[in-house]
């Protein structure tokens, strides 16, 4: 994950081809985007993120990348 405060909050997903055809690439973004919206009530000023996530061997569960997604806005102070 990338920050940068900012005076609007927007969000970035990318997604590179290492991670499967296009099929399974937009569902991790999909996934991402819906993860990223159950945090939006808790953060605690407007940032520009850009998520850029690892390349899997499997496909994980969505609660996953949630529980992931809290732990690294706790670890850098965002919420």
């Amino acid at each position: 994950m990338v920050y940068i405060e900012s005076d609007e909050l927007k969000a970035g997903f990318a997604v590179g081809k290492k991670h499967g055809c296009s099929v399974k690439r937009n569902r991790l973004k999909r996934v991402l985007r819906e993860s990223f919206r159950s945090f939006i009530p808790y953060l605690s000023k407007n940032f520009y993120f850009v998520f850029i996530p690892r390349v899997s061997d499997k496909e994980l569960p969505t609660d996953t990348y949630k529980k992931d997604m809290g732990y690294v806005f706790k670890k850098c102070g965002i919420i």
